[in-house]
């Protein structure tokens, strides 16, 4: 079965409809059983401490209730039927309780505390109270250099060999089905030569960013491998499209994408390490869902501008939710290049929700959050609606690779 252009067209003032029948159309055509890629972690692998803040003691309750609100991991359906970003207003509200004045004093109580914990959360932060993790020493130094012109692979090599641990783990991901050409890839070198040194660059960063999502905490493992998936997910999607519509800097948008949200696992360690929020957000997850719309942009391009990302970098992560007459005033160049980043990671945002890779179990806790819409982004890249589908080719293996490459 082929997606059908003229039912697309007919409704395309609804971006729900559209990401429906893409997701249909690719179940169809794939004729395959749904997919799930759990990878659960092991408490040997899984050795990274919470984000800490200076002068206070940072571990998490152990009657946490957060631990008992996180169910067992979702399989990845690619939903065929409705999902809940086409169900209407009266069909979500009936998925709660009618309002009644108890409900609203705890609601209003749990939105003064939400308020709090963001006021709290950017007091530290902005006063450099905040201990921010550090990124991988190899991951930084090759990001640094790839500022610079004239790289080849003798520039990138020795400093990968410093580190042959991060190095097995980027030779293990450049042999994956993805990556592979025909003959098995045996050394760094030979990664570079036969696959480009962008290329393994960004699975250097891939690899290193894997371990930023791994928590001891137990309680927020699950919503951190939801945030994996989501990430490289998006990240695939996002270079198949620039890829598609003739960008020569491809690989260059899929890190922006590979970075763009990782804000939300940074807050998610900050809970984790902040037994005061915690204890706000625990009792509901609606509340975590609330704090990455308000802070997660922040949070994020600020850990970019410590880990001395480029500019460009860090703005998309700032912006990335801004709308297109806000995109338009941002001094960033060169800016076409810039707004037309910010148009594909938010098409590859939308699709890689609709192949099932949500943050939460509960359909009705997944969103899309402000910013630029889907039938937006379309329309300025001029991309046709049957070319959609192709770009999802492979991201189930990418992403099954991606989680098992730690």
């Amino acid at each position: 079965m082929r997606l059908q252009v003229t039912d697309i067209i007919e409704r395309k003032d609804n971006p729900a409809y559209l990401l429906r029948s893409i997701a249909k159309a690719i179940q169809i055509h794939k004729k395959a059983k749904p997919f799930s890629f759990y990878h659960t972690i092991s408490d040997a692998t899984s050795n990274l401490e919470p984000v800490s803040i200076k002068n206070e003691q940072m571990s998490l309750p152990k009657s946490s209730a957060l631990s008992q609100n996180i169910t067992a991991k979702k399989n990845k359906v690619v939903e065929s039927e409705l999902t809940v970003s086409d169900k209407t207003h009266q069909e979500t509200a009936q998925l709660s309780p009618l309002p009644n004045q108890e409900n609203i004093d705890k609601s209003e109580q749990g939105n003064v505390l939400l308020r709090e914990s963001i006021a709290f959360l950017r007091d530290k932060l902005r006063n450099g109270q905040m201990q921010l993790p550090t990124m991988p020493i190899v991951a930084k130094d090759v990001l640094l250099i790839m500022g610079k012109e004239n790289i080849g692979p003798h520039h990138i090599i020795p400093i990968l060999e410093r580190d042959q641990h991060i190095t097995s783990k980027v030779i293990k991901m450049a042999n994956t089905a993805h990556n592979r050409r025909v003959n098995k890839i045996a050394n760094i070198h030979d990664a570079i030569i036969r696959l480009g040194h962008k290329t393994v660059f960004n699975i250097l960063q891939t690899v290193s960013h894997r371990g930023f999502f791994k928590l001891k905490s137990l309680a927020y493992q699950e919503i951190m491998e939801n945030l994996w998936e989501n990430t490289i997910a998006t990240a695939f999607i996002a270079r198949n499209i620039a890829y598609g519509l003739g960008i020569k800097n491809h690989e260059d948008v899929y890190l922006a994408a590979l970075f763009i949200n990782v804000g939300e696992p940074f807050l998610v360690r900050v809970v984790a390490g902040t037994p005061e929020i915690s204890a706000k957000i625990q009792n509901d997850l609606q509340n975590l869902i609330m704090l990455f719309d308000k802070c997660h942009a922040e949070f994020g391009s600020t850990l970019l501008h410590s880990w001395q990302f480029n500019n460009f970098h860090i703005a998309a992560t700032k912006h990335h939710h801004d709308a297109l007459s806000k995109l338009e005033m941002i001094h960033i160049e060169p800016k076409n290049e810039f707004i037309k980043t910010i148009h594909i990671i938010n098409i590859a945002g939308f699709i890689a929700q609709e192949l099932g890779y949500f943050y939460f179990k509960n359909p009705v806790m997944n969103h899309f959050p402000p910013g630029l819409t889907f039938q937006e982004s379309i329309h300025a890249l001029g991309i046709s609606q049957t070319s959609l589908k192709e770009y999802t080719n492979g991201v189930e293996t990418f992403v099954s690779d991606s989680v098992d490459v730690s």
